[in-house]
């Protein structure tokens, strides 16, 4: 397995194969209230081998408070990969995969960690924030 791409960004989305991404490399949001929904999507892009066609994939996405090292929530996904590319005798598969169903409890520093089988794609912090009323100076 190849990793081509491996991002937290604004949104994604993918046609044909192709992975179009909106806002890449996003290491910081801010929010109203707590706990907070992440507004955030991890989009990735890999290129599994022939050998690695058809047989049972999975990818887990965690996150974590980067203090404590505690796992503050995760889902995973199974599936399979079947179409090679019939020049190359390989696949690419993309995904973006919305955020919002993790909850952060506080503002701070989280860390998303991504596995696809048994190897990491991406290790990305975010430090999260309250947004700032305007009110909060008077």
């Amino acid at each position: 397995m190849r990793t081509e791409c491996a991002v937290l960004c604004d949104a994604a989305s993918v046609r044909e194969g192709l992975l179009h991404i909106l806002g890449a490399g996003v290491t910081q949001v801010s929010v109203a209230e707590f706990p907070a929904a992440l507004p955030v999507t991890f989009a990735f892009r890999v290129v599994l081998e022939p050998r690695e066609l058809r047989s049972e994939h999975r990818l887990r996405v965690q996150v974590m408070d980067y203090s404590a090292d505690k796992v503050l929530g995760q889902f995973q996904f199974d599936f399979r990969v079947q179409k090679p590319d019939p020049v190359r005798e390989e696949a690419a598969f993309a995904a973006p995969i919305p955020l919002e169903v993790l909850r952060v409890p506080a503002p701070g520093q989280y860390v998303f960690e991504a596995t696809f089988d048994h190897t990491r794609l991406a290790s990305i912090p975010l430090r999260v924030q309250r947004i700032e009323s305007p009110d909060a100076d008077t």
